[in-house]
């Protein structure tokens, strides 16, 4: 695997990497809000996201004041009370991203193995 200009990535994040280099140009901080927008969702559009086997995949809006807020759950089907649970935000500053964009990264982190994450 070619790991120039990424030495010592990942190799499950490189292809991420060079997929996101080459759809954000080097200024993308100029870029304006809605084209950078698009630009995120067009990574995420077509992609099919594999839930593991036993998920159950919920999305619910939580009705708050002044606005609605989707959000989705991701949880081991059947559901049992007292499990772990865990909250992703993503960093797109509430201006950024999306469920969909993110269905993906949230289902690999819930996953079975969710617990061993960061235990190296």
């Amino acid at each position: 695997m070619v790991s120039a200009p990424y030495p010592g990535l990942d190799p499950d994040l490189y292809t991420i990497v060079t997929r996101l280099n080459a759809n954000f140009p080097a200024n993308q901080h100029r870029l304006a809000v809605d084209e950078f927008r698009a630009r995120l969702e067009a990574l995420a559009d077509g992609k099919v996201t594999t839930h593991a086997p036993g998920m159950a995949v919920q999305d619910v809006t939580l009705d708050l004041i002044g606005r609605a807020v989707r959000i989705r759950i991701y949880r081991p089907a059947p559901w049992t009370e007292g499990g772990s649970a865990m909250l992703y935000m993503h960093g797109g500053g509430w201006v950024l991203g999306s469920i969909e964009g993110h269905d993906q990264t949230c289902t690999d982190l819930a996953g079975p193995n969710w617990h061993r994450c960061g235990q190296h």
